[in-house]
């Protein structure tokens, strides 16, 4: 990940030209998380309506990795064949004590930490969001139908890919801050709008989904091209290109906010009452608490905030 996420500020210094490449990298990773929900609904017979052939579950989930395998393994050569890097690159002499001193004008680069850490809560507020939705299609409004499940997140995907480019004309328009806030603000605005939908309101579902895309598509979009910007500053200020060491330092906090929220949200969810499915008795429904915190989870509002 560190070396790919590095090629968008090791081929260009233009301002626009790195939105475009953040926007077009961003479109294909959307496009390919809808890939991956795909290929397992197609190829697993429990997933289905009908869920026969249950026999072959085994096969579909391991013909579905290794469909997944084969194309995670050889997307890299793509770059690796296309793309090409400037060659003026002053690396970090080495030896540890330069590395530290590089490290220290890393946690020094304020604009960095700033962007850093508000794309943790971003990134953290939209995994809670993804990891939660199925409990709130299922539990609160009482969707058990795989294939409605399947065309609520295809709209997601699908909405949020189109307005990828809305964010390139409105980074380049209004400056990519105003337009980080205006993302946000459109996705808090959704969350909160999807806590007053009722069980059963399949309409309200579909019409919020879609106005939620906008935002997911700027949370995908906008971070990733500020984050180049705020490296030039610590360029500047040490002379020195240490592009790997700022995405490395990013990667690990977008995988720690992945499985810390994501994982103190599900300690929450189990701490108010919440019933695994397959201990749930006939007829019997999930405890009120248990209902609300499945609620409150998808609305992130203030995680946006922060």
């Amino acid at each position: 990940m560190v070396p790919y996420s590095t090629l968008t500020i090791e081929m260009t210094d233009s301002y626009d030209e790195r939105s475009k490449l953040a926007a077009y990298r961003m479109f294909v990773s959307i496009v390919g998380g809808l890939i991956a929900i795909a290929i397992p609904s197609v190829l697993v017979p429990d997933l289905l309506p009908d869920k026969s052939n249950l026999n072959d579950i085994h096969s579909g989930y391991l013909l579905s990795g290794l469909i997944i395998a084969v194309i995670v393994g050889l997307a890299p050569f793509l770059p690796f064949s296309g793309c090409r890097e400037r060659t003026e690159c002053k690396p970090v002499p080495k030896g540890l004590k330069n590395l530290g001193r590089a490290y220290g004008a890393m946690f020094k680069n304020k604009p960095f930490l700033f962007s850093t850490l508000s794309y943790m809560f971003t990134w953290g507020g939209f995994m809670i969001m993804q990891a939660f939705f199925p409990f709130f299609l299922e539990s609160w409004l009482g969707i058990n139908n795989w294939m409605l499940f399947l065309a609520i997140v295809s709209e997601l995907f699908i909405a949020a890919a189109a307005f990828v480019p809305l964010w390139l004309y409105l980074m380049k328009r209004l400056g990519k801050k105003t337009a980080y806030n205006l993302g946000m603000a459109a996705l808090a605005l959704c969350a909160l709008l999807i806590m007053l939908v009722q069980p059963g309101n399949i309409v309200a579902v579909f019409i919020l989904v879609f106005f939620m895309s906008i935002g997911v598509s700027a949370a995908h979009v906008v971070p990733q091209s500020i984050i180049p910007d705020t490296i030039d500053v610590g360029r500047l200020d040490s002379g020195y290109d240490t592009e790997g060491l700022y995405y490395g330092f990013q990667s690990f906090i977008q995988q720690l906010a992945t499985a810390g929220f994501v994982g103190l949200a599900g300690i929450a969810l189990e701490a108010c009452g919440y019933i695994k499915l397959e201990a749930l008795l006939p007829g019997q429904a999930q405890p009120d608490s248990a209902l609300m915190a499945i609620r409150e989870l998808l609305d992130h509002r203030l995680l946006n905030e922060i």
